[in-house]
């Protein structure tokens, strides 16, 4: 990774003692949590600095002990599961009683299979650039499911970043046509871009998107 990114980075955390709260001092989202350029795409600040921190990023929903969305602290940090992610929520005074949770919203319905920081996520990085297929395939969901979560037809009670206004992005375009090229049923790339199979015929016969 660019040393600058990583520089840029630290520069916006406000770094105290070891066991304070780092807080993080550039732009947020709805939630309260950081958000940061890594080079290629947007990243919530906390999971950011796990990474820059452990060199790897982390597999699972990453917790604050703090209970401060803005920290960046990876000490203040551990990875847990979604229910140890619910159960947090619990003793800090949030989310809903065990006996309600078919009644909750996002990631407090017990057939959930994302956490509202995961939806948050892929709301910034559908933001910044990523695909459907892309995003589907890193959180386990389907390219239906992105659609609906970016388009705000699910988890509409969680902010984040709005979609982009260009629905496709030139790099996208490309790799439709190469798909299109190497024999790819349209209905199958529309559905992993989130587009309908007459958009995609449409970029294929060079209807539009004619000068990519």
């Amino acid at each position: 990774m660019d040393n600058l990114i990583i520089t840029r980075f630290w520069s916006r955390v406000d770094k105290r003692g070891a066991d304070e709260c780092w807080v993080w001092n550039a732009a947020r989202n709805s939630a309260g949590h950081g958000v940061a350029w890594d080079g290629k795409r947007t990243r919530l600040a906390h999971r950011f600095a796990w990474f820059l921190t452990f060199g790897k990023w982390p597999k699972r929903c990453l917790l604050h002990k703090c209970d401060n969305p803005p920290c960046v602290n990876p000490r203040h940090m551990f990875e847990g599961t979604r229910r140890d992610n619910m159960l947090d929520m619990w003793s800090k005074g949030r989310g809903v009683l065990a006996g309600n949770l078919n009644h909750a919203k996002g990631s407090m319905h017990s057939g959930s299979k994302l956490t509202d920081s995961q939806v948050l996520e892929i709301r910034e990085r559908r933001a910044a650039g990523a695909s459907y297929d892309e995003l589907a395939a890193m959180f386990g969901v389907t390219y239906s499911n992105i659609g609906a979560i970016v388009k705000r037809r699910s988890w509409s009670h969680i902010g984040g970043a709005a979609a982009p206004k260009n629905r496709l992005t030139k790099s996208e375009v490309i790799e439709i046509r190469r798909r299109a090229d190497a024999g790819e049923r349209h209905v199958k790339i529309a559905a992993a871009f989130g587009v309908a199979p007459s958009t995609v015929s449409a970029i294929i016969l060079r209807r539009n998107w004619r000068k990519i």
